[in-house]
């Protein structure tokens, strides 16, 4: 059994007031907060069918760990083709690329609860989760998340016959025809860092191109990331000083890759090191988070995967390769440092792409309700709204 921190038990009760409300509403509780515990605790409190949905393995594995301790065993179901399990029983976790075509299955089920909730894209009713929602009826959905906010793009028709294409970041419950209702309870990593409840990175700047300097991609969604190796190609030596300096300092660190190709080059300059993208298969997977927790690997250089849901509080430096526009990966990446172990004072923040410079340190970033509503905010300004790119191109050339 476990024992809830103050803030948490403010947060189960407020998800308990907001359970008579028709509408779906969101959590924001940052990396290392506990949502897992959230989660086993309504199950706890209501003992009624439960649907929790999470995007990968790693989540779902954790938040079975946590809903065994407080409901019986045989009433946890599991229903994902990566864990080859499919039952469904009082509290079921599911993943949704397993479920969105058997929603028949799940209609009974008239509350869910959506970890990562930012991933579901309500703009199009065709989507994995809003067609699989509101084919079993459209449930009260509660949704918990640390970042909830994502880029959207739209444009303008010009009289020149041209498109004026806009990007941007929004907070999820302030879009068009909103899916989120509004936000419960917005709890901010700075906030937990400031009771001790997370740790206090350390950022050293070792900015090796300015982000002004580097190009768009084709969607204008962010940094064009080839462009970005072409240009950090003569910075080769400086990086392997930064990494070999991280690795002999450090008992474990995550170095955020822009490429496979990267990675793998890089993995070759250090001994027992490794690498982790999407094209790394299950089983080696698991292997190296294994190890890397262990202490047998030192350094993991991950692709766009080790982002949401690693759990790894002993983790004390991280390594920023990756240039973003995207505030929300920003934070769910130097997010994996916060957390608290013992032994660990710190966990050092490398960024040699300028990220922090330009998007704030990530205890500064929050969600916060402003004069006109939820924003989120940083040491280097306001995000809701703040158009990040804006380009032109004739209609017919699209």
């Amino acid at each position: 059994m476990y024992k809830l921190y103050p803030y948490q038990i403010n947060i189960v009760s407020a998800i308990e007031k907001d359970m008579a409300n028709p509408y779906n509403s969101v959590v924001v509780m940052p990396t290392g907060s506990g949502k897992s515990y959230i989660i086993a605790e309504i199950a706890r409190w209501l003992q009624q069918p439960i649907l929790i949905l999470q995007p990968n393995v790693e989540i779902l594995r954790q938040n079975k760990e946590k809903l065994s301790l407080v409901v019986a065993k045989d009433e946890i179901g599991v229903y994902s083709a990566s864990m080859n399990e499919k039952t469904i029983k009082t509290y079921t976790l599911a993943t949704i690329g397993s479920i969105y075509k058997k929603p028949d299955l799940f209609k009974h089920f008239k509350l869910i609860l959506i970890d990562e909730c930012h991933l579901v894209n309500h703009k199009k009713l065709s989507t994995m989760f809003m067609s699989f929602l509101r084919q079993i009826g459209s449930p009260k959905c509660i949704g918990l998340t640390a970042t909830p906010y994502r880029m959207e793009s739209w444009g303008e028709r010009l009289p020149n016959g041209y498109v004026l294409s806009h990007t941007s970041t929004k907070m999820i419950n302030r879009c068009m025809n909103p899916f989120w209702g509004r936000i419960l309870v917005s709890l901010n990593i700075g906030d937990l860092i400031e009771a001790g409840y997370l740790c206090q990175p350390t950022y050293i700047d070792k900015t090796l191109i300015p982000l002004e300097d580097l190009k768009a991609n084709t969607s204008h969604t962010d940094y064009d990331l080839n462009d970005f190796q072409k240009k950090i190609k003569n910075k080769e030596e400086e990086i392997r000083a930064i990494l070999a300096w991280a690795v002999r300092s450090h008992k474990h660190t995550l170095v955020f890759c822009p490429s496979v190709a990267q990675a793998e080059a890089l993995k070759q300059q250090f001994d027992g090191s490794e690498v982790i993208s999407a094209k790394t298969n299950k089983k080696d997977r698991l292997r190296i988070v294994d190890e890397f927790r262990d202490g047998k690997v030192k350094m993991v250089f991950n692709v766009e995967c080790l982002t949401t849901g690693f759990d790894f509080p002993a983790l004390d430096c991280i390594v920023v390769l990756r240039p973003t526009q995207s505030i929300r990966l920003h934070v769910q990446m130097l997010g994996r440092g916060v957390r608290i172990a013992s032994n660990k004072k710190t966990c050092d923040v490398i960024d040699l792409v300028g990220n922090v410079k330009k998007l704030g340190k990530v205890e500064s970033v929050r969600v916060k309700r402003l004069s006109d509503g939820w924003n989120i905010t940083s040491d280097t300004g306001t995000w809701h709204n703040k158009e990040l790119y804006s380009y032109s191109y004739k209609a017919n050339e699209r």
